[in-house]
């Protein structure tokens, strides 16, 4: 994907019954005040079932570095709501709606 000449990308694996369960790419992290792209990861857990739609509960959000792994983040989704309140984001020619998800987040 490319936006505003900032090219990214990730890798997304489902399980046998569709529902993604991790997800691989690059984000960049500040060390000392260097940028640098690091490795990032997110294991999904636990899927539920939101409004028809399954999706993992939990997850783990972790830093793949050359040092190690370092486990940055847990979450647990609570709750979906969705299109409770359209957002409008101009995107190219012509305006896309996005929804808006009502998430809490424990950690």
């Amino acid at each position: 994907m490319n936006y505003k000449g900032t090219d990214v990308s990730g890798l997304f694996t489902f399980n046998e019954k569709g529902v993604v369960i991790h997800f691989v790419g690059k984000r960049y992290t500040n060390s000392n005040g260097q940028y640098t792209l690091a490795g990032w990861s997110v294991q999904m857990k636990e899927p539920k079932e939101y409004s028809g739609i399954m999706i993992p509960s939990k997850g783990e959000f972790t830093w793949n570095l050359k040092t190690g792994d370092f486990d940055w983040f847990q979450f647990e989704l609570k709750d979906v709501e969705y299109n409770k309140s359209p957002v409008y984001y101009g995107i190219g020619p012509c305006n896309s709606r996005l929804a808006e998800l009502s998430v809490q987040i424990t950690i």
